[in-house]
């Protein structure tokens, strides 16, 4: 009963999904990597949701969507222009991330472990990535910064990814009860939907692409 409890709240990310569906055609490409990154949330809940009921171990599953999720916001924190020297520094990130995500699940541990190590690095990157966003948007947005998208994104994964980091700390420090890492998990339940719904508005408010027309 609570793994299905778990699995309806995860699927709140379905809205943000069904929305992007609707407004694919009307939508710019550079907030693509976000709408990939949320199917691709939606598909590994659903995927892993049918391992934990067939009991097999998701972990495999889990550990490569860290890696292709990490990677697509990423790229979409390219697309938004917030580093100078854009190629540059997205490969360097990009392999970082690859090396470090090899070295826990290939040389520390194994694809089908459940480690923090790659969860705790890319979520610190993440972190900063968003602020550093949320900084160059508060001196160039005119008018509502509420209602801009990118704005939306990065205060949800910051808020996310800030307690993501919390409780992979207090998941594997050993001297924590096990109804202490319960109650945390059940904060991070609320928190991820909180986050999936504020995606939902962000990719309703994401801007129509403007359409140029040829002069003659």
């Amino acid at each position: 009963m609570q793994q299905v409890q778990n699995f309806i709240l995860s699927q709140s990310i379905l809205l943000a999904c069904v929305i992007g569906l609707f407004r694919w055609n009307n939508i710019g490409t550079t907030f693509r990597p976000f709408l990939f990154y949320c199917f691709l949330d939606c598909l590994t809940e659903i995927t892993v949701f049918v391992l934990i009921v067939k009991r097999i171990n998701p972990c495999f599953i889990i550990n490569i969507y860290l890696l292709l999720s990490s990677l697509l916001l990423l790229w979409q924190f390219g697309n938004w222009f917030i580093f100078s020297k854009k190629s540059k520094i997205l490969l360097g990130l990009a392999i970082i991330f690859m090396i470090v995500w090899g070295v826990d699940y290939f040389i520390l541990h194994q694809l089908s472990d459940n480690s923090g190590f790659f969860r705790i690095v890319y979520s610190f990157i993440l972190v900063m990535l968003s602020i550093t966003c949320l900084n160059k948007l508060i001196t160039l947005v005119d008018g509502n910064i509420l209602k801009d998208s990118r704005f939306l994104i990065c205060i949800a994964l910051i808020v996310f990814f800030t307690f993501n980091i919390f409780i992979e700390i207090i998941y594997f420090n050993s001297s924590s009860s096990i109804i202490f890492k319960e109650n945390v998990f059940d904060i991070k339940r609320v928190i991820n939907v909180f986050a999936n719904l504020v995606f939902a508005l962000a990719v309703l408010w994401i801007p129509k692409k403007k359409n140029f027309i040829m002069p003659y």
